[in-house]
């Protein structure tokens, strides 16, 4: 095998691993944030119930559920539902409903459509490795940065840098699917 496409190879997981290690943010452990109420209920009203009991979960579910420290350590607060939402480049409602008769809760959620201009968060560093024109195998680096989008469509930065030296920076579009 040729000692260039070794050496490649080796760079461009060299790259990657440094990009990883830069870039990377784990999930925190403890990293309970508090949901802001959905704008359409901006200026509703809201009701009392009295159902007869509420059903929760036991206190051992809020350690189970990873809730902050402090969560965990009020008495005064029980899990009453925990949802696990798909990921989705749209944003997402939950809501919680509490039957009356049993006291149990239902949580459902919907996906929003896409906005018609918003910011976007979309920023990524690909590395690859593969054969270009003629044959010739080189290691990419890529990074992409979409600015905004208009519904699906999102506008952004491209940059590649190539093992053998080309590179490519501009202007791009691409659609989310």
């Amino acid at each position: 095998m040729n000692i260039r496409i070794i050496l490649e190879a080796i760079g461009t997981l060299l790259i990657a691993g440094l990009a990883w290690a830069v870039l990377h943010k784990p999930v925190q452990p403890n990293n309970t944030q508090t949901a802001q109420t959905s704008p359409e209920l901006a200026g509703v009203s809201k009701t009392e119930i009295t159902p007869p009991k509420v059903i929760v979960y036991v206190p051992e579910s809020k350690k189970k559920l990873n809730l902050s420290a402090d969560i965990q350590n009020d008495d005064k607060k029980s899990v009453f539902d925990s949802s696990q939402i798909p990921e989705s480049d749209h944003s997402t409602t939950v809501t919680t409903l509490i039957d009356e008769d049993t006291g149990k809760p239902v949580t459902v959620y919907s996906e929003n459509p896409l906005p018609w201009l918003a910011a976007t968060r979309y920023k990524y560093i690909k590395i690859s490795y593969g054969m270009k024109n003629a044959g010739v195998m080189v290691g990419r680096l890529e990074f992409t940065d979409d600015l905004f989008q208009v519904k699906a469509i999102h506008f952004g930065i491209n940059a590649t840098l190539d093992t053998d030296s080309d590179y490519f920076i501009g202007a791009a579009i691409s659609f989310k699917f």
